[in-house]
């Protein structure tokens, strides 16, 4: 078991063989876990592309378990009530996603990628390497018209990322650990997450797969092939989410709270 207290900023230890955080009794929260079958999450990754129409389930068992945990979390963790009653009164929830390393394909692990409609929300990487390939999307009449800024943030541990109400995400495993993350969004964010364009194109406008040699390779999605896609930016977090948050070195994001929760009200700002 590895201690995450200092990294987590609430009590816990990671369980580095069955892949999950625990947690003293005294913190609550809801679990929640993916797997290839749940709802349509394979069709969100690479591998939909080679679909056939044939049985679903002998299609996936090329790729793994089709009921197996794929990746997993936890939503709405809280300390006490103490802790309980001041979230709500500032409408936020506190979440953790733990995603394994490896391959389904091609494709490195990741999330299946939402889009959160009007607020923007806060990640921060717990433990591991991380990729986060986000994009926009420009609509006419309410449909898609333009894909816009696909961009991939490059995350180490400790590192805080900002993602605008305006950009679908998706979060990729590229280490070669269990991917840990902390989030923090709004509670006025709607229930159904944004998945449409995700589910319809087979993921993000690019794929992060594994090359030759073992690197990072970003392919295009032909599914968007409708659509003028840019090329990627590569960037690093900016040093101006420490500062906007007050957040020292390598401090979590969930030290905000108590006596720093005023500075996580832009995430209520629609």
């Amino acid at each position: 078991m590895t201690d995450l207290s200092s990294r987590l900023g609430l009590p816990a230890e990671f369980n580095e063989w069955q892949g999950t955080i625990k947690y003293p009794d005294s913190i609550s929260f809801e679990p929640w876990r993916k797997t290839l079958m749940n709802g349509v999450l394979w069709r969100s990754l690479e591998i939909a592309q080679s679909y056939k129409g044939e049985d679903i389930l002998s299609f996936l068992l090329k790729y793994g378990e089709p009921n197996a945990t794929f990746y997993s979390g936890q939503r709405g963790i809280c300390e006490n009530s103490g802790m309980q009653q001041l979230l709500k009164e500032h409408n936020l929830r506190l979440d953790t996603t733990i995603l394994p390393p490896g391959l389904i394909g091609r494709e490195f692990l990741r999330t299946m990628g939402h889009g959160h409609i009007g607020f923007p929300e806060i990640y921060q990487v717990i433990s591991g390497n991380c990729a986060f390939l986000t994009f926009q999307v420009e609509k006419e009449n309410g449909c898609a018209k333009k894909i816009a800024r696909p961009r991939v943030v490059f995350a180490k541990q400790s590192d805080a990322v900002i993602l605008s109400a305006q950009e679908f995400h998706i979060s990729v495993n590229i280490g070669n650990t269990h991917l840990l993350l902390a989030n923090i969004v709004s509670l006025k964010t709607p229930p159904l997450t944004d998945f449409s364009l995700i589910n319809e194109y087979h993921g993000g406008p690019y794929y992060l797969v594994r090359g030759s040699v073992g690197e990072i390779v970003f392919e295009r999605n032909p599914s968007y092939g409708k659509y003028e896609v840019p090329e990627l930016e590569r960037t690093s977090p900016s040093p101006q989410v420490n500062k906007q948050l007050q957040l020292k070195k390598e401090e979590p994001i969930f030290k905000l709270i108590p006596g720093r929760i005023g500075l996580l009200d832009f995430l209520n700002a629609a």
